[in-house]
Formats: C-alpha cells, sequence, structure tokens
C-alpha cells in the first residue's frame, strides 16, 4: 500500500525545485519547529532554549513539537544547533507552503460538472450520497459558509491564522474546494456536491494569499481529527519534506481520520508534501480524455489520479471553474466520504483499498508513477462496499523473518506476507500471545529482544483482510542476548567543574559503575534519574569508588562525576548491567 502527504500550493505560483526539493522554499521568518525526545527534563528543555537564545512562541500539544523563535533569515541555521543535542528528536524551519490551483477559461469547464460525470458520481448516488454524520475537514484558505450551495452544509472549524473560530474564505481557493466535495445537492439552483448529506468542516490553514505555514497545516490536521472528521482534503503543497507533518498525518491515521492531498502542479518527478507523507493519500490531476494533466506532479508517492477542472463554488455566491490538482484531491476525498457514509465502521486502510479496487487503471497495467493506481470511479468503489461484507475467505499470513528456530538477539525486524482476495487491512504482531505492535503496511515491526528474558519464544502474526476475516501463524524462535553489558566513559574533573554521564538501560537491571583515576585526588560518583533525583551515591579519596544498584528500572540515567579536592584529575567510568 502507498501512502502519502499533503502538498500546499495557490493559485499559479511556480516553486523553484533542484531534484525535488524546493531551493527557494519559502519559511515563516523567525520560526523553527522543534521536537524533544520523551523523558527531557523541562529544566534541561529550557536550558538548551536559552543556550540558543530563543522563546517558545507556540506548539502543537497533541504532537508534543514547540513553535521556537529564530533569528529572521538563520531559520536553518538555527534548527541545525537544537539537532545536534542529544535531546531533541528533530528540528526544522516552519516553512510555507502555498494551495494548489489552475484556474481554466474553456468555457466548457466553465459551464458543465463533467468531472462528476467522469468519475461516474450519478451512478454512485444510487448507492449512497452520503451521511450527515460523516465530516469532511477542508484544511485551505476558509469557507465561503455564506455561499447559497454551502449554507447549513458548514460545521465552522478554527481558523489558525488569524486564531479565532471564524474561518471565512479570505481567498476563494478553500470555497472552491468544499463545493467540489459537498455543495448542496437537489436543492434547484447552482451545482452538486459529491457528497449530498456529508458535512464540510471549515478549517483556515492559509492566508489571504495563499500561503499556509507547515505548523498551521500541522495543527489543523490534529483539529480536525479530534473533532471528528473522517476525511481531511488538503489542496496545498509544499516542496520540503517535514517531520512535523508525518507526525500529523500518522496521528490522524492512527485515529481512522484520512488525510488527502493535492500532489502539486510543477509537472515534475515529485509529490510535494504533505501529500508525499506516509499514510496519505497522494492526488495528481487528469483531463476530461483521462490524460495525466502536464503540470501535475507524479512519482514514487503518487496514489490515485482524478480530474482537475470541475465546475464549482466561488466566494461571494458564484460559480466558476477551478482546475489544478487541487480540484483533483477533493474528488477522491468526496469518494472517500461516501464509502466511510456506507460503513462507517471502515479504518482508513480498508477505504484506501476500495478506492484502489475501484480506480480505473491508466498508462502502464498497475500502478505507474503518472498515474498511481488509476483514476478515481466512485461508482466501482462504492459498488465493492457491500461485497467485501459478505466475503467469508480468510486471509493468508506468513512470518517471513526471522527464520522459525533461528537465535536473535537486540533489535530485530520482524517481517510478514499476507494476500487476500478483497485486501489486507492490518496486521498485527504478538510475542508469546500479547500483542505488541499493529502496521498498515509494510508489515515489520522491530522488536527490542533485550525487554524480554533468554530462551524459546513464540512471535505470532495475525492479518487481518476488509471484511474482518483473520489467520494467524507463528514461530519460535530462541533469543539469546549477553547477560552482561559493558559502558566506558572517560573525562577529568577539578574541583570547579564536574562532568555528565548520559546512560540508558532498556530493562530492569544491577548495576555497577566502578570509578578509576591515578593520584590522590578525592572524587565523587553520582547516579541521577531522568527527572534529576539522587539515587545513590560514593565518594573516595583513593581509587576507585563504586557504586551498586539492584533493581534499577529500565530508562535514562545520567552519572555525575565531581571532584571533592586535588588538582584536575583525568578518570574512567565503567558501568557493567545485568539483566535483574
Amino acid at each position: 500500500m502507498r501512502f502519502i502527504g499533503i502538498t500546499l500550493i495557490l493559485l499559479l505560483l511556480p516553486m523553484l525545485i533542484s531534484a525535488g526539493f524546493c531551493a527557494s522554499q519559502p519559511i515563516a521568518p523567525g520560526e523553527i519547529l522543534v521536537k524533544f525526545k520523551p523523558g527531557t527534563p523541562s529544566s534541561e528543555i529550557a536550558s538548551i532554549h536559552r543556550q540558543n537564545g530563543s522563546v517558545i512562541r507556540g506548539s502543537i500539544p497533541k504532537l508534543g513539537i514547540q513553535i521556537v523563535s529564530s533569528p529572521k533569515g538563520r531559520e536553518i541555521n538555527h534548527a541545525a544547533k537544537y539537532k545536534a543535542s542529544r535531546f531533541v528528536e528533530y528540528a526544522e524551519p516552519n516553512y510555507l507552503a502555498r494551495v494548489t490551483s489552475l484556474n481554466p477559461n474553456d468555457p466548457y469547464f466553465a459551464t458543465n460538472q463533467w468531472t462528476l460525470f467522469k468519475i461516474k458520481a450519478p451512478a454512485a448516488w444510487e448507492m449512497n450520497v452520503g451521511e450527515s454524520s460523516v465530516i469532511v475537514a477542508v484544511l485551505d484558505t476558509g469557507v465561503d459558509y455564506k455561499h447559497p450551495d454551502l449554507e447549513g452544509k458548514i460545521i465552522n472549524g478554527y481558523d489558525f491564522v488569524n486564531r479565532d473560530s471564524d474561518a471565512i474564505d479570505d481567498n476563494g481557493h478553500g470555497t472552491a474546494v468544499a463545493g467540489i466535495i459537498g455543495a448542496c445537492a437537489n436543492n434547484g439552483i447552482g451545482i452538486a456536491g459529491i457528497t449530498w448529506a456529508c458535512k464540510i468542516m471549515a478549517i483556515k490553514v492559509a492566508d489571504a494569499t495563499g500561503y499556509a505555514s507547515y505548523s498551521n497545516i500541522a495543527s489543523g490536521i490534529t483539529y480536525a481529527t479530534d473533532y471528528g472528521a473522517r476525511v481531511v482534503n488538503i489542496s496545498i503543497a509544499g516542496a520540503s519534506p517535514s517531520s512535523t507533518l508525518q507526525s500529523a498525518v500518522d496521528y490522524a491515521y492512527k485515529r481512522g481520520c484520512l488525510v488527502i492531498a493535492s500532489s502539486g502542479n510543477n509537472g515534475i518527478n515529485t509529490v510535494y508534501y504533505p501529500a508525499a507523507c506516509s499514510n496519505a493519500i497522494a492526488v495528481g490531476a487528469t483531463d476530461q480524455y483521462d490524460q495525466v494533466a502536464s503540470f501535475s506532479n507524479y512519482g514514487s508517492a503518487l496514489d490515485f489520479v482524478s480530474p482537475c477542472n470541475a465546475y464549482t463554488t466561488l466566494r461571494g455566491g458564484g460559480y466558476g471553474g477551478f482546475g489544478g490538482t487541487s480540484g483533483s484531491a477533493p474528488h477522491v476525498a468526496g469518494v472517500a466520504a461516501l464509502i466511510i457514509s456506507a460503513n462507517p465502521t471502515f479504518n482508513c486502510a480498508q477505504v484506501y483499498e476500495l478506492l484502489k479496487s475501484g480506480a480505473e487503471d491508466l498508462g502502464t497495467v498497475g500502478w505507474d508513477e503518472k498515474s498511481g493506481w488509476g483514476r478515481i470511479n466512485a461508482y466501482d468503489s462504492l459498488s465493492t462496499v457491500v461485497a467485501p461484507l459478505q466475503d467469508t475467505s480468510p486471509p493468508t499470513v506468513a512470518i517471513i523473518s526471522p527464520v522459525a528456530g533461528s537465535t536473535i538477539s537486540g533489535t530485530v525486524t520482524v517481517s510478514a506476507n499476507a494476500t487476500d482476495n478483497s485486501g489486507i487491512a492490518k496486521i498485527e504482531f504478538f510475542v508469546d500471545g500479547v500483542s505488541k505492535a499493529v502496521t498498515w503496511g509494510p508489515f515489520t515491526w522491530n522488536w527490542d529482544t533485550t525487554s524480554i528474558a533468554n530462551g524459546l519464544h513464540t512471535i505470532g502474526a495475525k492479518a487481518y483482510d476488509i471484511a474482518g476475516n483473520t489467520t494467524s501463524h507463528t514461530i519460535n524462535v530462541n533469543v539469546s542476548n549477553s547477560l552482561s553489558s559493558t559502558v566506558v566513559f572517560s573525562g577529568s574533573v577539578s574541583t570547579k567543574v564536574s562532568k555528565s554521564h548520559l546512560w540508558t538501560t532498556n530493562s530492569t537491571t544491577d548495576t555497577k559503575a566502578s570509578l578509576s583515576w591515578n593520584g590522590t585526588a578525592g572524587l565523587k560518583l553520582q547516579l541521577y534519574d531522568a527527572q534529576n533525583a539522587l539515587i545513590a551515591s560514593s565518594t573516595s579519596n583513593t581509587s576507585p569508588a563504586t557504586l551498586c544498584v539492584t533493581g534499577l528500572p529500565a530508562g535514562e540515567y545520567n552519572f555525575r562525576v565531581s571532584a571533592e579536592s586535588g588538582k584536575t584529575t583525568k578518570y574512567t567510568l565503567t558501568v557493567t548491567s545485568t539483566p535483574h
């Protein structure tokens, strides 16, 4: 399964790129995004900010990300300073992305909804026109909720640009996207959206010029997820990859909210972000002849293509043409909402498989980099929604790594293969009957075997198809890790300078630390936990000084060496741990 992230570009302003990276990618001035490693003491975080002369300007709480000040024009270098700290998981500039659209002037596109016939929406409506309980979030420039063809369909979410609850559109891009997905239908005026009953949640992440910061996009994704959206449409594209966007997409995916985004309008072999994120659906553009549009970004991250030139709602109450990959993504979002309306129990992987099974193959047979799995088809995808529920054939699954009966140690990649007539939804991994991980593809899991006792253990893989049928496969392996491990630190101290050494154990251990040195200096050895609480201390005027702690829990610790007397002294600290 190929899931990819979101890209932000508004109108026709192209971004300069080189080998898929935008050399002139705009950045929110004076801001970077920082995520500290779990368990980092707040005192340490504050200290790092002080050392870098920065302050916290905001945060994305659900992702544990801080928006941090930076000298203007030096954001990339400032992020690099943070990344140099062992306490920082990642740091990056707060890039800006832009909404993606091309505005055709062909009167054929301006007067007809040919795109709905192309994806067979009228036939799909015979089966389902959507449910009001299903919410599609539009992360964009806002939505003109006063438009006569959108009134009553809009849930006003949040404006992350102006920091208020009024997500009114001051650009027009978001209103056009919303109309494709869910303009009122069968009301005697204007146009029909793909979903007749689903609600549209308006979330403003881009300003009047069409630019959206990555922090706003990530915040919008988590907001939409927390407030019940099942689908998020992002017709926005930025050239630079981002751990922040990936974290947000993963946050939504794990909670059953599917992110769908446009691939970008540069006509290059690079899908933009967040569409290129794992677990997001990347959508390219096609014309009325099912030809991939020349401006549509493509590549290994592309999932589907869809018509791009739609007749839709315009800001201020009117109607008109709207194109680019910005117009393609909402067609897929609308079809996804119809699928979920037909069966709200479907997870993201199941919706993806139904979109894939219904897509009309274009170009090379099967997936290809220009058109992904093909052009979206509402009728064919929706008509298979019931069929999987009648499927009683279980999938097949086999653990392919490690090999049954093998001896393993350290961190081991557990891999499984699975097949099914209707599609694999997920695989769950077990150790000795206890669930350890769930994956939606690729079906791998990294197992730290040091967290378990040496000896014979059973690894299990349970495959689920999209109808809920399951099959399991188990193998036995022999875990053999060294019973003890040794880490050696060195340094020098004086009566004015102390040294700290960070040390981590992944399991409960009996730990012995021995501090040795030459000369007559008196040295002190102390052990602190991650909360800076003292656990043990030893002081000696002659080498060595020794600490022994029984049953030390798994976690991060700090050995501190200081001089009580004497001149500057070089020392060696040897830490030996044995599983308890």
